[in-house]
């Protein structure tokens, strides 16, 4: 932090949401280089016979439990895959989920500060437009109804192409983020999304989406490790940083059109 951040009249409305998301990210990392650790542990313990077989209760299809068991070939196995991929699988899901929730966030501020960027279409160009009347009649104040077209907006931004992605939030926030940075994030994005939708199978959508950043052609298993997860979280908290960056600069002292 600097001095001349601290001495901006919105200084905590933007850097507390900054640095919750880096340090959560650093968590993430940690834990999956842990867990990483402690899998590989108990591989080797397995592997010199401490234990021959386990068993685990677990749900069943009735809703009671039921008993499970795994050899120490089966466990080898599943310890094998959970420690090189699915750890950072799921690791790589939530990181990202916290880096578009930071994102999200920072939108959310602008958006109530100057509810005139809620013309700004996903393309990032001011457009006229009508509010669903269901949405008018379900909300019982303007403040309500503002932050019911907030969410919908959002959230049509969020599931929309890589590039409108950006332009939206360049637009909005009234600032500039490098291609390279957002090709990366872009191909981070549709890595989570392959994981959680493809079972970890690059496709069409994954390059489409990836683009110029593809790591695999369709039909083929993406690779997720260890050093594909360090430069992922360092491409997201470079992106959080510079977001933060860049937005207290532009609105570190405004004031809200509410507030005028």
């Amino acid at each position: 932090m600097t001095k001349r951040e601290q001495e901006k009249r919105n200084y905590q409305t933007f850097r507390e949401p900054r640095t919750r998301t880096i340090r959560e990210l650093n968590n993430v990392y940690v834990l999956a280089n842990l867990t990483s650790k402690l899998l590989s542990e108990t591989q080797k313990r397995i592997a010199v016979g401490e234990a021959d077989q386990l068993e685990f209760e677990a749900p069943s299809a009735s809703g009671e439990t039921t008993i499970v068991t795994r050899d120490a070939k089966q466990l080898t196995n599943l310890l094998k895959k959970a420690r090189t991929r699915g750890i950072y699988e799921q690791s790589l899901v939530t990181a990202v989920a916290l880096v578009e929730d930071y994102v999200q966030g920072t939108l959310r501020v602008i958006l109530r500060w100057f509810p005139d960027k809620l013309k700004l279409n996903i393309a990032g160009t001011e457009v006229g437009k009508s509010i669903p009347l269901d949405l008018v009649l379900r909300t019982a104040s303007l403040d309500e109804l503002v932050e019911g077209i907030i969410q919908k907006q959002l959230l049509s931004t969020f599931y929309g192409s890589p590039e409108k992605y950006f332009q939206y939030i360049e637009s909005v926030l009234s600032i500039k983020i490098a291609n390279e940075l957002q090709g990366a994030f872009a191909e981070i994005k549709a890595t989570r999304d392959v994981i959680i939708h493809n079972s970890g199978y690059a496709n069409a959508m994954y390059a489409e989406k990836a683009g110029k950043k593809a790591r695999t052609e369709p039909g083929q298993l993406l690779t997720i490790e260890v050093d594909y997860f360090g430069g992922s979280i360092h491409t997201m908290k470079k992106l959080t940083q510079h977001i933060y960056s860049a937005t207290i600069d532009k609105y570190g002292d405004a004031v809200p059109q509410s507030n005028r």
